[in-house]
């Protein structure tokens, strides 16, 4: 967003951020334009175009000073005691939840925070000694500057790719995207191949 300011000062960009699920029917009743999310929630639908952006990998993120930061590996028996902060979609679809916090009546004392707002998730893992499930890119500066840590969670084979999650730009199918639309989707699929998000 940083670059299409700078180099297009005259365009008027309204931008709004929530979960996908929310920005679906805003979608649908052509009160946005396109939205760009996680669609793994989504099963295939004739009304809305997807097109792939990136595969982004989530990983468990904790406070400095919190007992798990202690450790180079830890395991899910650790993970467990401690309250999960993470989006709906990551609580409701990644299949390496159930194998790490168990699923039904005997998980309930497992503490759950679910929200999709990202600074909200930071301050409570800032906070507390909560476990954050997110992207590496939301919390990179919380990690750089040691505020957060993140904890490498074995065994690695059994995590690493139900922690992937799809992010797609999603339109009405049929539609064509607009100057400005066009415009932040070439940079955005820029970005991302300049970083290699996408498998």
């Amino acid at each position: 967003m940083a670059d299409i300011v700078q180099k297009h000062p005259q365009l008027h960009i309204a931008l709004k951020c929530s979960s996908s699920l929310e920005l679906l029917p805003k979608l649908l009743n052509e009160q946005i334009e396109f939205f760009i999310g996680n669609t793994d929630q989504f099963d295939d639908r004739p009304d809305v175009s997807m097109q792939a952006l990136a595969r982004i990998e989530g990983r468990f993120f904790v406070r400095a000073g919190h007992p798990l930061a202690a450790f180079d590996e830890v395991g899910p028996g650790q993970l467990v005691v401690y309250p999960l902060i993470a989006p709906r979609m990551a609580t409701e679809r990644l299949s390496v939840l159930p194998k790490i916090y168990g699923t039904g009546d005997p998980a309930v004392h497992f503490g759950r925070f679910v929200c999709d707002e990202t600074s909200i998730q930071k301050s409570v893992a800032l906070n507390s000694n909560a476990v954050l499930l997110t992207a590496w890119g939301v919390v990179r500066d919380e990690v750089v500057d040691g505020r957060l840590k993140v904890l490498k969670v074995v065994p690695v084979e059994e995590l690493e790719t139900p922690l992937k999650a799809a992010v797609s730009i999603v339109k009405l199918a049929g539609r064509s995207f607009s100057p400005t639309a066009e415009l932040l989707v070439r940079t955005m699929q820029r970005v991302v191949r300049e970083q290699s998000l996408l498998d």
